[in-house]
């Protein structure tokens, strides 16, 4: 049994935030979670050279103030990262997926390891024989609409690496949204 320390966890992963800022700018970082952020490094190269060698000095720099090994996943959009992310880096550290690439590296996965895709959700999908990302993208895009809605078809585009959501959020999302009260405060920590 180990206590949740979260006021570590929160200044850590503000530590690391704040590290980012070395490598992009503020409006090019996305928290997403505690521990998972999205960088758009577009424009970077000249900078810091090619995506690879930033990665490697991103998780050099990150270790050597704070002693958290992190791992980068390098795409095109957020979806490809955040799947090599999870299916190749967690591995290695870093890991890269290019669209050319998705056919290769992220089809042989298992349908529960596609993000979004839940333990409701992959027993859905695997009552259709879709086990595998793979099986997922060669599936009918209109059959998995007619089933399962928006959800069907954007689980159906990201198998094909397809994500056209933005890593950085435009201003006024952020600063000039109108506010809305909740309609109810819950009490949770998810890690």
């Amino acid at each position: 049994y180990a206590e949740a320390r979260m006021s570590h966890y929160l200044n850590v992963s503000i530590q690391i935030i704040h590290i980012l800022h070395q490598f992009a700018p503020p409006e090019a970082i996305r928290v997403y979670s505690i521990d998972e952020t999205l960088v758009d490094m577009t424009g970077t190269e000249r900078l810091f050279g090619s995506d690879e060698h930033v990665a490697h000095l991103m998780r050099a720099t990150i270790f050597r103030y704070t002693g958290i090994p992190v791992t980068i996943g390098i795409g095109p959009n957020n979806v490809l990262a955040k799947l090599v992310l999870d299916l190749h880096a967690k591995k290695k550290g870093v890991a890269t997926c290019l669209l050319h690439d998705v056919e290769r590296l992220i089809h042989p996965a298992p349908i529960e390891k596609m993000w979004g895709v839940g333990t409701k959700m992959a027993v859905h999908l695997q009552r259709l024989g879709i086990f595998t990302i793979g099986d997922l993208a060669r599936y009918p895009l209109e059959s998995l609409h007619e089933k399962f809605g928006v959800i069907g078809a954007e689980l159906w585009h990201h198998a094909w690496g397809i994500d056209e959501s933005p890593t950085i959020l435009p201003a006024s999302s952020l600063f000039g949204a109108k506010r809305t009260r909740p309609k109810s405060i819950g009490h949770g920590i998810t890690l």
